[in-house]
C-alpha cells in the first residue's frame, strides 16, 4: 500500500528528502501566492477543497474546485502521476446526508465530460453513511467508468465509531475489488491490515506535520508515538490524541536523515524544529505504511534545500 503525505504551505518539501514521495495536495491549503520549491514527486493527488469548505459552512461549486486544482497543477513540478478528484458534497445545516450523496454523484457523473491535461487521471469521491450505501455509491462509480475511488468520511470515524469505520472500509473492499482504492485521512497503524486486506491500493494523512506541531515523535516497525519532554515544546496535544503518547526524554536511535545528521535536532523549537520532526515522522510513517523496514539512499538531508541550517 502506497502513502501520500498531506501537503500544506507551512509543511517542509517531503520531497527533497524523498524522491519517490507521494504528495496529497487539498486548494483551501495551498496560497494562491505559493511558489512549489521542490523537486518532482512521484505522484500527487489533488482533492477538491470540499472537506475545509464544508467546515467553514461555504459551498463549492465543481467548476470552481476544478479551477483551483488546475492553478496548482500548473504550479507544480510535473510528476510521473497525477491524480485529480471531483467536488464531494458533504452534509450540513440545509443538506441532508441523502442530498449530499445525490450531489456527489452528480458531480461524479459530469467531471467525466470535464477537459483535463492529457496525463491527468479522473479520480471519483466515494462517501456512504452505512456498509451497504458505500457498497451501492462504489458499484455506481464503478459503471460511470472510474477506475480509482478515493473512500472518504472515514477519519471522522477512527476515534468516534470504530466497529462502523471497520464495516465501512470492508464495504468499500468488496465492492471496489476490481478498482484502486485510496484511503482519504487514514493512515492508523491498527487499520493499516485491514486496509491492505480490503485492498487499498493507498493511503493518505497529515499526521507527520500534525504530531510535529505538538513536538511529538513516530517509530516503525514496531509503530510507536512519543511526546518529546522538553519545556520548549509545550504546545498542548489535540484533545482526542491526548493519551496515545507516551513521553520521551530525548529522541532514540534511528537511521533516518534528521537523526543521522544529529537527533537533538528534533527538540530544536519553532519552525525549524517543527520542520526536522514532520520529515522524520513522514519518513517513518511512510515505512510502517509501506511495510519497509528501512531506507536507503536516496534519502538524505539538506537543510540548504529547505531554507534551514544543518
Amino acid at each position: 500500500m502506497r502513502y501520500f503525505v498531506a501537503f500544506t504551505d507551512v509543511d517542509p518539501p517531503y520531497v527533497n528528502t524523498d524522491p519517490a514521495c507521494a504528495v496529497m495536495i487539498s486548494p483551501t491549503c495551498i496560497s494562491p501566492f505559493f511558489r512549489f520549491t521542490w523537486g518532482r514527486p512521484a505522484e500527487v493527488l489533488i482533492d477538491s477543497g470540499a472537506y475545509h469548505h464544508n467546515r467553514r459552512r461555504r459551498a463549492l461549486s465543481q467548476e470552481e474546485a476544478v479551477e483551483q486544482q488546475m492553478r496548482i497543477l500548473g504550479a507544480l513540478p510535473e510528476a510521473s502521476r497525477v491524480g485529480v478528484m471531483h467536488c464531494d458534497v458533504l452534509p450540513r445545516q440545509g443538506i441532508s446526508p441523502a442530498q449530499a450523496l445525490e450531489a456527489t454523484l452528480v458531480n461524479a457523473e459530469k467531471f467525466l465530460s470535464y477537459p483535463l491535461p492529457g496525463k491527468v487521471e479522473r479520480v471519483a469521491v466515494a462517501h456512504g453513511d452505512n456498509p451497504e450505501e458505500m457498497y451501492a455509491v462504489i458499484r455506481y462509480l464503478r459503471e460511470l467508468g472510474y477506475s480509482r475511488i478515493a473512500v472518504g468520511g472515514l477519519s471522522r470515524l477512527n476515534f468516534q465509531h470504530r466497529p462502523k469505520l471497520l464495516r465501512l472500509l470492508e464495504a468499500a473492499g468488496e465492492a471496489g475489488q476490481d478498482a484502486e482504492l485510496h484511503a482519504l485521512g487514514l493512515s492508523g497503524a491498527t487499520l493499516l491490515p485491514l486496509m491492505s486486506q480490503c485492498g487499498f491500493a493507498s493511503c493518505d494523512s497529515a499526521a507527520p506535520a500534525l504530531f510535529a506541531v505538538h513536538g511529538s515523535l513516530i517509530y516503525s516497525h514496531p509503530f510507536r508515538r512519543y511526546r518529546l519532554d522538553n519545556a520548549l515544546l509545550n504546545r498542548a496535544d489535540a484533545r482526542q490524541r491526548t493519551s496515545l503518547y507516551e513521553p520521551l526524554a530525548s529522541p532514540l536511535p534511528c537511521p533516518c536523515p534528521v537523526c543521522s545528521t544529529d537527533p537533538e535536532l528534533l527538540s530544536t523549537p519553532g519552525v525549524e524544529g517543527t520542520w526536522y520532526r514532520s520529515i522524520h515522522n513522514y519518513l517513518h510513517l511512510k515505512a510502517q505504511v509501506e511495510g519497509r523496514q528501512v531506507w536507503e539512499r536516496p534519502y538524505s538531508l539538506d537543510g540548504s534545500r529547505y531554507g534551514l541550517s544543518s
